[in-house]
């Protein structure tokens, strides 16, 4: 059995490298990440939305036009506690006439920096004083590695959803046409043999890619702090999506109808997820998307945020055994109808 497994698995693997499914994936990498780094960081920060905190000298306190974004604090301990939570903010400091005393942020760079004082002052209708008023930093902020760690994420989900959808399908209807499904179908355990052998390798194209895209896009460092949870969100995923690519590959009769459930399932099905998730968007029928909680997964990961992993990963694996079962059914009738 693992002589037949190796067999297959070398085959696909010819047909991957004949396909050029590798330089598909490497040159995916290598635009991804230009975009990352030369278009979405320098746009993203622009629309980054800047909440104002206002620290009041002594007792007295001003009244201004009901904006959610202004904020008053009481104290300067609770100045910077706010600061602290909500590192793309910038805290006012006034003097008993009201006007700008110190503008208080986390660095990014100069001209974000700049930017985000300047978007403070416009928020306090008192953006004359900016070239007056001295700049404090509290730290290092975390901006730009949120930018990174959003788009990264989407990424590395979109590009999975792809690859194993469109790539499984695209070996499958070569194959199909060149009579090896009924080939394998007649031999003894090969219809498992058969999706396993596609399943790992589309897994290992796919932790290649999270782990380059992670590297080149988030540093050495931070990598290393989710490599672990990062690679097991995409051994839960990958599966799931080559199983329901090989499952609509069965059910249509060529690749021009397959499009057609690739677009309904991973541009519409995952499209409103990325919107929702990474903005402050909220729409209530997100949560009746299954890519919803394989992505918010993934991404949760990348943010070093808590998740229900354990259950998240027995509910991957039921659904993993059932594509797997419902593959098996559906190749046994289309040898059976060929």
């Amino acid at each position: 059995m693992l002589k037949h497994f190796a067999a297959l698995l070398k085959k696909d693997i010819k047909l991957i490298i004949h396909h050029k499914f590798i330089l598909i994936m490497l040159g995916s990498l290598l635009v991804y990440s230009l975009y990352i780094n030369f278009v979405y960081l320098v746009e993203g920060t622009k629309t980054v939305e800047t909440n104002l905190y206002l620290l009041f000298a002594g007792q007295q306190q001003q009244s201004f036009a009901t904006d959610q974004r202004i904020k008053i604090v009481g104290s300067a301990e609770e100045l910077y506690q706010a600061l602290a939570a909500d590192q793309d903010g910038v805290g006012i400091r006034l003097d008993q006439d009201g006007h700008p005393d110190r503008i208080l942020l986390y660095q990014v760079s100069p001209k974000i920096d700049r930017s985000k004082a300047l978007a403070g002052l416009n928020l306090l209708l008192d953006d004359e004083h900016l070239g007056e008023v001295p700049l404090t930093y509290l730290g290092k902020g975390d901006l730009e590695q949120k930018q990174r760690v959003n788009m990264t994420a989407v990424i590395i989900f979109f590009e999975i959803a792809a690859i194993s959808f469109l790539g499984i399908a695209a070996i499958f209807f070569k194959e199909k046409a060149m009579g090896v499904i009924k080939v394998y179908g007649v031999l003894p355990g090969s219809k498992f043999l058969y999706l396993a052998s596609k399943v790992l390798l589309f897994l290992g194209l796919e932790i290649i890619f999270a782990v380059g895209m992670c590297l080149i896009n988030l540093g050495v460092e931070y990598t290393r702090s989710i490599l672990a949870q990062v690679i097991l969100q995409v051994v839960l995923l990958s599966p799931i999506m080559v199983l329901l690519g090989f499952l609509f590959s069965l059910v249509y009769h060529d690749l021009k109808q397959f499009i057609l459930a690739y677009t309904i399932i991973v541009v519409l099905g995952t499209s409103p997820v990325f919107l929702f998730v990474t903005s402050p968007l909220e729409w209530t029928g997100l949560y009746l998307l299954p890519s919803y909680y394989a992505f918010s997964a993934l991404y949760n990961a990348m943010l070093k945020q808590p998740y229900p992993v354990v259950i998240y990963g027995l509910a991957c694996i039921v659904v993993i055994l059932g594509l797997s079962r419902a593959n098996y059914y559906l190749m046994k009738r289309e040898i059976e109808r060929g």
